[in-house]
């Protein structure tokens, strides 16, 4: 080996890997696998406002990266200034407004105006922020909405809990979701958007034993809400229903008759099922089970959880 130059070990360029033993492992000995399960809705061009106890919210059928822009073309329109944009947390801020003092009739100002008279407020400016993130179903989008008066609150840069007024921001919410329901701002795509709030809320995926489990990166309420409403769209024969211990039974089809028919309510092939939320380490954990508490099928608690992903709001 000439001394100018460095001897280079002889080295497999492509390595074969490892192969890591999972659990309940599909094979597939005589028949080519089959591909994801999709189960389709009617309404997946809808914009609908979502309610949960004292929460609402705006659920339309488009990714954030689709939204952003709207949602920023909205508070223009309204002549409100934009003060700052957080994507990684999916937060866009409108300009601090002085409704005492301004008499233009605007969407956002005259909502202000009616919910502060209703409220007799006259002190503090008014701000309203929104928050786009990832949706329940996959590619949707949620939008929530906060208003801030800094003489009733302390303005902080997290969003708050719950609104200062909240009749404000139910009046203001309603008036988004007319106005991306109507279609007024053009579409556009945002690359900044791309990077809004990119945390799924539902994910299909394997525990630990190999079982599917849908993930729910939501709170209690609204994970039971989830699954309860998304049983009920489906049209789901539900036989019982415990909040306590966190709990439906359910009739189903059995594995190999087809999404179609998994939604047709009670057959003679049906059987029942137990579907169960857990605490996981982001939200809840859901798992089909036999009323024995055993898991059932892989395929069928697939065809379930896929179910319950695509129905749920």
């Amino acid at each position: 080996m000439p001394t100018d130059l460095v001897g280079v070990t002889i080295e497999d360029t492509w390595p074969i890997p490892e192969i890591d033993d999972h659990p309940l492992a599909r094979v597939y000995p005589g028949q080519a696998p089959r591909p994801e399960i999709f189960v389709g809705r009617e309404d997946r061009d809808a914009v609908k406002i979502q309610r949960l106890g004292e929460r609402r919210w705006v659920v339309v059928a488009d990714p954030p990266e689709l939204v952003w822009p709207v949602v920023k073309q909205f508070l223009t329109d309204a002549s409100v200034a934009i003060a700052g944009e957080d994507p990684p947390q999916g937060v866009i801020d409108g300009g601090w407004l002085d409704i005492a003092g301004s008499d233009s009739e605007d969407i956002i100002r005259s909502a202000l105006r009616t919910a502060r008279e209703d409220e007799d407020i006259t002190d503090g400016r008014d701000r309203v922020r929104f928050r786009v993130e990832q949706g329940i179903r996959r590619g949707s989008t949620e939008i929530h909405l906060r208003h801030e008066n800094d003489a009733l609150m302390q303005p902080q840069d997290a969003l708050p809990e719950a609104s200062a007024i909240p009749s404000a921001e139910e009046s203001i919410l309603g008036e988004f979701g007319s106005y991306y329901a109507a279609g007024v701002a053009s579409e556009t795509v945002s690359m900044v958007g791309r990077d809004v709030a990119t945390e799924s809320k539902a994910r299909v995926e394997r525990d630990e034993a190999g079982h599917p489990v849908l993930r729910l990166n939501v709170d209690f309420d609204r994970a039971w809400a989830t699954v309860s409403q998304a049983l009920s769209r489906a049209d789901v024969d539900v036989l019982r229903e415990d909040r306590d211990a966190a709990l439906i039974e359910a009739m189903v089809e059995p594995a190999g008759v087809g999404v179609a028919r998994l939604l047709r309510g009670r057959s003679q092939r049906a059987r029942p099922v137990r579907i169960r939320i857990t605490p996981g380490d982001d939200g809840y954990v859901v798992n089909v089970l036999s009323l024995e508490g055993a898991p059932v099928a892989v395929e069928l608690s697939e065809r379930v959880l896929a179910v319950l992903r695509e129905y749920a709001a």
